[in-house]
């Protein structure tokens, strides 16, 4: 009986170490970031927002907007026409980013909205010619002030 005990006391033992690996092994994973999984769209500015590069002279290639209509075809996804859908890094200036956005040739939407909010939401939504939402995004994309730049999706909601 004794031997019984014994031998359940050590492969409950057993049991406890390796949940305890287990456990201490997730977290490390969860803690360490390999660089090649940061996103794509993350840039990281200059603290001199002078040197922040803009779209001026920027040109789009087609291959970009040909890619973007390609995945929005693919997911079905459906879009305000006439519209795109702006982040920019929480360290860029409010006249910075409407800079970038009327070098772009893009109207910032509801500007008194985006003048009391941009200090907590870094986001504006623009009007552009319809047709030309892919190649703005697209154009948009290749500043390092942007966080994210898309077309503004439509959902529609399921009963």
């Amino acid at each position: 009986m004794k031997e019984k005990k014994t031998i359940i006391i050590f492969i409950l033992s057993i049991i406890i170490v390796v949940l305890a690996i287990l456990y201490l092994t997730d977290k490390k994973a969860v803690e360490y970031v390999k660089p090649e999984t940061v996103p794509q769209d993350v840039a990281v500015l200059p603290k001199d927002s002078s040197k922040v590069s803009t779209v001026e002279n920027v040109s789009v290639s087609k291959p970009c907007a040909d890619t973007l209509a390609l995945e929005l075809k693919k997911d079905n996804t459906d879009y305000e026409k006439g519209s795109v859908i702006v982040s920019f890094q929480t360290n860029l200036s409010l006249q910075d980013a409407k800079s970038i956005l009327q070098k772009a040739s893009i109207e910032i939407i509801d500007e008194t909205f985006v003048d009391q909010n941009f200090a907590t939401t870094h986001r504006m939504t623009g009007k552009v010619a319809v047709g030309e939402e892919l190649e703005k995004v697209c154009l948009l994309r290749e500043d390092s002030g942007i966080k994210y730049a898309g077309v503004n999706e439509l959902f529609t909601l399921h009963q």
